[in-house]
């Protein structure tokens, strides 16, 4: 081989190495490249995963104090009608089951219930405990029995919207008993209707 073959030879083998050597190169930087965003991709969707996870861990946990929440609502709800039921049909405040239902009353009052309690609700409550206290006044007055006793049904009835909304389910109506000549006389004479404007803890009525 002469020497003129021999140096372009080498500058073919040269140029083939430089060649080789970029391309090398290139497909290490690719693969690189690939590989970072493979690597980005998946810190992504982890991290996204991660959110979602999270996420859904906080709306559970809101679901379940929710239920919590609206199944003491219900508990209580259920207490306060029983002892205002209870004040409202018993015969005299010296009954003996009178006491306990009017203690039960106060404690609900002036605690649990305060706390879940909605504003008609809270309304009732109010108006119950006047018409209980100036029925206590003077139990053989005219029209004070009465009184307690609508009030204990429109508590109830509060109770049941109350309820009826928390929960947004429709428990229907109940015409059959609204139907009944007491339930009749209540609602003509508008017992059912918007309450009064007083404050809880309003002072009771003389």
């Amino acid at each position: 081989m002469t020497e003129e073959k021999y140096r372009y030879h080498d500058t073919v083998v040269k140029w083939l190495s430089l060649v080789l050597a970029v391309i090398g190169a290139f497909v290490a930087y690719k693969t690189y490249v690939t590989q970072q965003d493979e690597s980005r991709s998946q810190d992504d969707a982890r991290h996204q995963a991660t959110l979602t996870q999270n996420s859904q861990f906080e709306q559970n946990r809101n679901e379940q104090y929710a239920r919590r929440f609206w199944e003491k609502q219900l508990d209580l709800y259920f207490a306060a009608c029983k002892a205002a039921a209870t004040l409202a049909t018993v015969e005299s405040p010296k009954h003996a089951i009178y006491a306990p239902a009017r203690a039960q009353f106060d404690q609900l009052y002036f605690g649990e219930l305060c706390i879940v309690e909605s504003e008609e609700v809270a309304q009732r409550m109010v108006d119950f405990k006047n018409a209980i206290e100036t029925y206590e006044k003077d139990p053989s007055a005219p029209g004070r029995r009465n009184s307690v006793r609508d009030l204990s049904l429109q508590l109830a009835f509060a109770c049941r919207a109350s309820t009826e909304k928390r929960w947004q389910v429709e428990l229907g109506p109940i015409t059959a008993k609204l139907n009944t000549p007491e339930f009749r006389h209540r609602r003509v004479e508008g017992h059912f209707g918007d309450p009064a404007p007083s404050p809880k803890l309003a002072p009771s009525p003389p």
